[in-house]
This record gives structure tokens, C-alpha cells and sequence, in this order.
């Protein structure tokens, strides 16, 4: 991950000096790879049980398999996340691990969200069949559009409202639904 001086020089640089060299090491002198080396690996070995310990305690940052990270993911994340001039970034190996790790890490046990009825099968498997039993309520909303309308339609009751999720377009519908929330008066709980 970035210090904040190699952030602050990533920041400093124009975006095409980012994309080619944000989270690559020096690659200056003779011989030296101009590409990115790509591990084309699932996993990763390690040099004793010792070391595998202390990775499984947390107190090593060292590789052991893909899903978790690879020196390959590790420089996308550094590109991405200098581009967006973010402190970090996360890729995932698919759009359905995007989602679910986005709203499984902002929703907990007790919280509401709001989403459009269309959305792709796996969210809408993920929406129904999970997030119920884990204490998470869904509240789909069929035509968020008229939210833009008539602010009366937008669920005030919903307490603790946590998320407001748009799919936009589904694999279910064209539609263009993304709008911003209505805003609430103070008095509304939010």
C-alpha cells in the first residue's frame, strides 16, 4: 500500500505518468522489464510453517493466493487508486465480487437499503436470499425515477436507512435508473 509521500507524488503526477508507473518499482538499468510481470499463479509458497504463521495471525502481508492478492492485483490497485487520487483501491474478479463486497462491508445486522427492483440476477439472489437471514431488510423500489417527481414516494418509514443501491443499466432492463436521493427535511429520520 502507498505511504503518503509516494501518494503525494502520485498525486503530483499527470494521469498517463500514473497509469504506466504508479505501483511499480524503479525500472531503471539494463535488463529490467519495461511491462508489469503478471503472476500467473493461484498461489504462493511460503519459506517455512513459521512464516505461514505469522500470515495467519495477520502479522505478515505476504502472498498465499490469488483471491486474496497477487503482486499483479497489488499494482492495478496502486494504478487505480492513484488515477482516482484515492488513498486505496480494491479489484475484485468480478462485477457480482464488487457488489457483494461493497454492500456486505457498509450493511450489518438491523440495517434497511433501498434498491431498484431491476438488477442483475446474482444481486437480486444476493439481496433475497441472504441479506434476510443476516438481519438486513430490502426495500426494492419499482420506479425510482418517480422519486425525482414526487419525493412523497421515497420510503421516509425507513429506519436506520443505511443504503440507497441503483443498477443502472441491469441485465434485466435498459432503463437508466440512477438519480440522486430525494432530499429529506430535517424532521425525516435518515
Amino acid at each position: 500500500m502507498n505511504t503518503n509521500s509516494s501518494t503525494q507524488k502520485q498525486r503530483q503526477r499527470g494521469a498517463q505518468t500514473n497509469a504506466v508507473h504508479a505501483g511499480e518499482g524503479n525500472k531503471h538499468g539494463v535488463g529490467v522489464g519495461v511491462g508489469t510481470p503478471i503472476a500467473r499463479t493461484s498461489t504462493f509458497t511460503f519459506s517455512s510453517t513459521e512464516e505461514m504463521k505469522r500470515w495467519a495471525e495477520g502479522k505478515s502481508k505476504a502472498y498465499i493466493y490469488t483471491r486474496y492478492g497477487n503482486p499483479t492485483l497489488a499494482v492495478a490497485q496502486e494504478k487505480i487508486a492513484a488515477l482516482e487520487g484515492a488513498e486505496a483501491a480494491v479489484v475484485t474478479a468480478s462485477g457480482m465480487a464488487a457488489i457483494s463486497s461493497a454492500l456486505l462491508g457498509a450493511l450489518k445486522c438491523g440495517d434497511e437499503l433501498i434498491s431498484t427492483a431491476q438488477l442483475y440476477g446474482g444481486t437480486y439472489r444476493l439481496m433475497r436470499d441472504v441479506f434476510p437471514d443476516m438481519g438486513i431488510k430490502v426495500h426494492h423500489v419499482r420506479k425510482l425515477r418517480n422519486l425525482r417527481k414526487n419525493t412523497n414516494s421515497f420510503p421516509s418509514s425507513i429506519t436506520p436507512l443505511r443504503l440507497l443501491f441503483c443498477s443502472s443499466p441491469s441485465s434485466s432492463d435498459t432503463t437508466w435508473w440512477c438519480t440522486a436521493p430525494p432530499k429529506r427535511s430535517p424532521a425525516t429520520p435518515t
